[in-house]
């Protein structure tokens, strides 16, 4: 193996263990972020929820 894929490897590493270790402290439920899928971090905001409450507006108001 390369250089590039051991450093792109390491990296994968290190971000599982970063999130594994935040979602075992509580870390992510504190900051009001939670797993999508097992690995991707959704951050909820109120801006998005409010942003996801106007679309769902208009697509009932549309019928």
């Amino acid at each position: 193996m390369n250089i590039f894929a051991w450093i792109t490897l390491l990296i994968f590493i290190v971000y599982f263990a970063a999130i594994y270790g935040a979602s075992k402290s509580g870390w992510l439920e504190r900051h009001n972020m939670s797993l999508a899928m097992g690995f991707i971090v959704m951050w909820r905001t109120q801006r998005g929820k409010e942003m996801i409450e106007s679309l769902a507006g208009r697509a009932t108001e549309a019928d």
